[in-house]
């Protein structure tokens, strides 16, 4: 019984260590993607509104950046 216990938790953080690094590659690897860059700044159009990239969204929330108001 202990044996199986431990194959199963072994297995969960296998799967969960596994998930979070898919989710941090696909965020990395679209970070750059759909942005404006002129000069030093860089913006990402759509960024902030009710139809934005929810990478984009991502991204935003794991670098607390807080995109402008639409206008």
């Amino acid at each position: 019984m202990r044996r199986i216990f431990t194959d199963l938790l072994l297995i969960a953080i296998i799967a969960v260590v596994t998930g979070f690094g898919a989710a941090l590659i696909a965020l990395e690897q679209s970070r750059n993607r759909g942005t404006v860059a002129i000069g030093p700044w860089t913006a990402v159009p759509g960024e902030g509104s009710s139809q934005s990239n929810p990478y984009a969204t991502a991204i935003a929330a794991t670098t607390l950046d807080l995109p402008l108001g639409t206008a």
